[in-house]
């Protein structure tokens, strides 16, 4: 008989799926409720009152009716949701500071003096083992909780602060795409490593976590103005020997920090010249922000596929500028979020999506693009899985894919609460166009108790407490 549990205000999951006997666990996992998506097309994808099942291993085997489900898999263990609730992709976020897990909020004119005041200071406590390890916990757990399931994270520049945060991605059995970060000058002594002394660091690494399960290693740029040539060069040669590496870095930020790109390297045309002449782009090649690049550098970008992440609070907070969706689309650069902590304000990619749609209207007419609830949504999901160059794993409800996924109370919100009841029709269905309207004032008015709990491969790892 399926054992059926209801996820609602005074239920705490206690976590028995986890510690189901040995014969219990090799069962499917049939999960029901109203699950949104974006179709391979890119349309909203709304399948109301439908059932999702997944393997022993966590991946989605079926997606569809309830009643063909239970025929199907009849002896899968049954898990009901709350009406009122939605079920939503996992999260991914595409740029994502590791060692600044604490500094969110730090004030600061400018990004270069925040860098100075804020940032060196506090990555250079990860050289202690012990804080860095618990630090990993942390920042792991604030991305769960905020329903971030796959992220490309800047690890920190100790080799012992970044095997921690490998081993709590793997704990979690998360997509986690992270590496050293890299520089040699520019910053403080206690964080610069020549290329000398960190290769053995990089490819010891890369043996020992890259495609473990679901980690992946990027080779890691601070920006060039923080790496010498040599150490720029040692990366294009890093990545030349295996394509399944990923990259990634700043670009055209601030325009101080693209005057400071001039100065250190004459030789080249523009900021992107700089990762250029060291073969730094290809199609796993993520730049994070890309506000002021230019036309010349958003086509160079687009033939070598590579992709950028937009991190709107961030720059609104650093005072950076105003991301163009429509000139890099023009040139058919992929966009994803990113979350940008610390200078971003939170590890909510909720927040991120209403913070986009804030910087979009402040463009120029002819300059703006207007975000709908669906290019929110996928901009957090199947964008992000496409910029990873994992959208054959993550990013939808697609069958094979892994059943990562949360569950998102929009009726939570003080401001929503009544709205839910409008999104049905007469026949009591959800009417699409009404959770269009939904999905977007979430974004805009989002809070932590609409998201009540997030799932990885199937399983629990992060219920909000009830209050």
């Amino acid at each position: 008989m399926n054992r059926e549990l209801t996820f609602n205000d005074q239920l705490i999951y206690s976590g028995a799926l986890l510690l189901a006997d040995k014969k219990e666990r090799k069962n499917m996992l049939h999960f029901q409720g109203t699950f949104v998506d974006i179709s391979p097309s890119g349309t909203l994808r709304i399948h109301d009152q439908s059932s999702l099942v997944c393997d022993a291993q966590g991946k989605i085997t079926w997606i569809g009716d309830t009643a063909e489900a239970k025929k199907r898999f009849p002896n899968a263990t049954l898990h009901t949701f709350q009406e009122g609730s939605f079920v939503l992709p996992g999260f991914v976020d595409c740029h994502i500071h590791f060692p600044q897990n604490r500094i969110i909020g730090a004030v600061e004119s400018d990004l270069l003096h925040w860098l100075d005041h804020h940032v060196w200071p506090e990555e250079r406590k990860y050289k202690d083992e012990a804080f860095s390890k618990m630090m990993a916990q942390e920042f792991v757990h604030n991305l769960l909780s905020n329903g971030t399931t796959a992220a490309l994270v800047f690890g920190s520049q100790f080799s012992s602060a970044t095997d921690h945060l490998f081993e709590e991605g793997l704990r979690q059995q998360m997509a986690l795409v992270t590496g050293l970060t890299l520089q040699d000058r520019h910053t403080h002594p206690e964080l610069e490593y020549t290329a000398r002394e960190i290769r053995p660091h990089i490819e010891s690494m890369i043996s020992k976590w890259h495609q473990k399960e679901r980690l992946r290693y990027v080779v890691t740029s601070r920006f060039s103005p923080a790496c010498s040539p040599s150490l720029l060069k040692m990366m294009g040669e890093i990545i030349k020997q295996d394509s399944s590496l990923y990259f990634q870095t700043h670009i055209n930020e601030s325009h101080a920090e693209i005057e400071w790109v001039k100065q250190l390297f004459p030789e080249c045309e523009d900021y992107l010249a700089s990762y250029e002449q060291f073969d730094l782009l290809t199609s796993r090649s993520v730049f994070a922000h890309s506000i002021h690049t230019t036309e010349h550098e958003l086509k160079r970008m687009g033939q070598h596929q590579c992709s950028v992440a937009h991190c709107p609070s961030s720059n609104a907070f650093l005072g950076s500028g105003s991301f163009s969706f429509k000139k890099h689309k023009e040139h058919d650069v992929q966009i994803a979020m990113g979350s940008d902590v610390a200078a971003g304000v939170s590890f909510s990619l909720w927040r991120e999506m209403g913070h986009a749609h804030l910087i979009q209207m402040r463009l120029p007419e002819e300059e703006r693009t207007f975000l709908d609830a669906t290019q929110m949504l996928s901009s957090v999901t199947i964008d992000g899985a496409k910029a990873l160059r994992l959208d054959h794993e993550i990013g939808n409800f697609e069958s094979g894919k892994w059943a990562d996924f949360i569950v998102f109370h929009p009726s939570k919100g003080r401001y929503l609460s009544k709205r839910f009841d409008e999104c049905k029709d007469n026949s009591g269905h959800i009417d699409p166009k009404y959770i269009q309207k939904l999905l977007f004032q979430s974004a805009l008015s989002y809070e932590d108790d609409m998201i009540s709990h997030t799932f990885v491969k199937g399983k629990p790892v992060f219920q909000r407490e009830c209050d």
